[in-house]
């Protein structure tokens, strides 16, 4: 089944605004609940691998493609989330492609992560405030 969320095709100048959720897969409850926020409250189109990535597809290439695709990534830090392999490489490829990583603490310190810690982010209880900022950029996009 293809992705029914994230975009099989690259690139960000047209179409919706798209947002990659990185997260451990312990944490995947409490990513389903940011997406489900974000795609309740916006226009926007949510990726999250454990949802959106078929059997057999090659994980590291289609994390590759989406992040390419996206518009921003929102990065879930817990003290599972924090620690992971994953959610590193994901946040270094965003790096690498100049793309806008928001950063959401989830019972951790926002210290816990000293390069994110230097970018604006919300904690999960200010939830509504990242969405209101969200709500703002996606339609900018769509002006």
């Amino acid at each position: 089944m293809a992705p029914k969320h994230g975009s099989s095709k690259s690139g960000r100048s047209k179409g919706p605004y798209r947002v990659f959720v990185s997260h451990a897969t312990k944490d995947k409850a409490i990513a389903r609940d940011i997406c489900e926020h974000i795609e309740l409250t916006t226009t926007a189109i949510t990726f999250r691998d454990d949802r959106d990535i078929d059997s057999g597809e090659q994980i590291d290439k289609v994390i590759e493609k989406q992040i390419r695709a996206v518009d921003e990534v929102v990065v879930l830090l817990t003290a599972t989330g924090r620690q992971r392999f994953w959610i590193g490489m994901e946040v270094g490829m965003a790096v690498i492609l100049k793309k806008r990583i928001v950063p959401i603490w989830y019972n951790t310190r926002v210290s816990s992560i000293s390069f994110l810690a230097t970018r604006k982010g919300y904690l999960f209880d200010q939830i509504a405030d990242y969405l209101a900022a969200l709500r703002e950029r996606v339609e900018e996009k769509r002006r």
